[in-house]
């Protein structure tokens, strides 16, 4: 409430803004008592409060009398219409806006005869062609006599707010108008889920009206056994305010279920607060649709590639078989000759004896190893506990009489039991000890060190390192030496079938497991197996 006013000539009146036109004088509304002041000191200093309260108030601020000149202005006035510096008091409005808009005129003529006129948002042209926005209120107010003194003006100027409202309603025009365009179904929900709004896909595509699909209405176009599952989903990211993420059908408007994959994003305030939920629905039918059937593309692939290889292990069982008899004539005719003419026989028919009698053997070795490499591709799958400590002392037994020729030292420490094919076990070890026995530096006797990494708690699997002090190879060819018959080295180097890595990648394999290797030429190799604990 104002309750003094300093007009032009300096005298001061006591004013009430509120009082009614029809109030009667000398009534202690809203007006200021001389007879309760003690003095003409104290009312002025009433009336200098009166107007640093209107120059220092943070809104702008007019006060004028009947004539519209100004009896008081804050500063923000001032500054918000271009007056800063100017003294304004005793000034007639018009006198300072020469062309103040008649529907301004109007409006003061209107409060002036007692009425109040307000507006939230107005539209304002200023001299220097720029637009503002204004919110203002217009008030009369009145003197002791009851009567109208003149209005006060209060106004703001919310044209930087009103810029940011136009620029959020363009961005927001802007990205309704891109997500109106894309394939997906797309939405926007408030913090509590409720779905406020959807674009066009959505609507094409389910046939839907607006009204029907607000708040919670989409559960109408999902199938009602995924249903609950969705709502729980949903009603957990609600709580905790995790994005969420789920497959399942909608509705379209021909009546057919097609998947779609629904991702919804949480937006949040600057304090982290969810404020909105973002979702879209992508129709991945088509993609479920060539899954499908590429999954029976693999699966008819891989029947085919099993009769295949059942085939080719026939043939190689039957082939590696029925050689062997011609072979084993071969060996027995070879030895014939030795016993009973070899004494006949000069250096040169020795030496061919000699290398048949050696390629027999080569070829009993391949067969007995092609032997083995079919049953394994054939075998079946019988897995028993198996302590591998018991396997590891049954192989060091078996090619004793290698370990001695080479005078190799084995270090083999404490191996787990695990679920396993027992005899496809020392096959495996066999072919890996053999293989780091064979391949030794000329003049450095082998040391062979077996270590198994202990399983944790919570370890499915156990790893198990053979490492040597041979020759070792390039890492170029890693890919190569578990391939059959592939060779880094020449035969009259070293001897083998170059089969024995082969069928240890297949035993390994069929174990569910798998085989890595590093190397170092002159280094040596470590060839790490990691293979399950149990089958399930």
């Amino acid at each position: 409430m104002v309750e003094a006013h300093m007009q032009a000539s300096g005298t001061s009146h006591p004013i009430d803004p509120q009082k009614p036109a029809n109030s009667r004088p000398g009534s202690p509304e809203g007006q200021l008592r001389p007879d309760a002041l003690p003095g003409v000191e104290r009312l002025a200093q009433t009336e200098g409060l009166l107007l640093t309260f209107m120059q220092y108030a943070p809104a702008s601020v007019a006060m004028f009398d009947r004539d519209m000149r100004y009896l008081a202005v804050s500063n923000r006035w001032l500054s918000d219409f271009g007056l800063s510096g100017r003294n304004l008091t005793g000034l007639c409005h018009y006198d300072v806006f020469p062309d103040i808009p008649e529907r301004w005129k109007a409006i003061h003529r209107k409060c002036l005869a007692g009425e109040v006129e307000k507006a939230d948002e107005d539209r304002f042209e200023r001299a220097d062609g720029s637009t503002h926005w204004l919110r203002w209120e217009v008030r009369p107010w009145y003197a002791r006599s009851g009567e109208v003194g003149g209005i006060v003006i209060f106004s703001e100027d919310i044209t930087a707010r009103k810029k940011a409202e136009e620029a959020l309603e363009e961005s927001e025009e802007r990205f309704r108008t891109l997500a109106d365009a894309i394939p997906q179904l797309c939405w926007m929900a408030d913090a509590q889920g409720w779905i406020f709004w959807y674009n066009k896909r959505w609507y094409d595509y389910t046939g839907a009206n607006p009204k029907d699909m607000e708040g919670w209405g989409w559960q109408s176009v999902h199938k009602p056994e995924a249903l609950p599952r969705v709502i729980e989903s949903w009603k957990a990211s609600l709580a905790t305010g995790e994005p969420f993420e789920m497959v399942f059908p909608l509705r379209g408007s021909d009546g057919v279920f097609r998947p779609f994959l629904t991702r919804v994003l949480p937006l949040r305030d600057h304090d982290g607060k969810v404020v909105r939920w973002c979702g879209t629905n992508t129709d991945i039918s088509e993609h479920t649709r060539l899954e499908e059937r590429l999954q029976r593309m693999v699966q008819e692939r891989t029947t085919e590639l099993e009769l295949r290889n059942k085939d080719l292990r026939d043939f190689t069982y039957v082939a590696s078989h029925d050689l062997q008899e011609p072979l084993r004539k071969i060996r027995a005719f070879g030895d014939r000759l030795r016993v009973e003419s070899g004494s006949c026989l000069n250096a040169k028919g020795l030496d061919s004896l000699t290398r048949m009698e050696n390629a027999a053997e080569r070829m009993q070795d391949l067969i007995d190893a092609l032997l083995v490499y079919s049953g394994l591709s054939a075998g079946l799958e019988t897995f028993q506990p198996v302590d591998l400590n018991q396997t590891m002392a049954d192989v060091l037994e078996d090619i004793e009489l290698r370990i001695e020729s080479t005078q190799a030292r084995f270090e083999v420490g404490e191996l787990p039991t695990i679920e396993a094919d027992a005899i496809q076990m020392r096959q495996l070890f066999e072919n890996l000890f053999t293989n780091a026995l064979k391949y030794h530096r000329e003049g450095v006797p082998p040391v062979v060190r077996v270590i198994a990494s202990p399983p944790g708690e919570s370890s499915s699997t156990c790893t198990i390192t053979v490492e040597d002090n041979g020759i070792g190879f390039d890492e170029r060819f890693l890919g190569k030496i578990f391939i059959p018959f592939q060779r880094l080295h020449g035969k009259k180097q070293f001897q083998g079938t170059g089969i024995g890595l082969t069928i240890v990648r297949s035993i390994v394999e069929r174990h569910k497991g798998f085989i890595a290797a590093r190397s170092q030429p002159g280094e040596g190799s470590v060839f790490s197996v990691t293979l399950p604990l149990r089958h399930v």
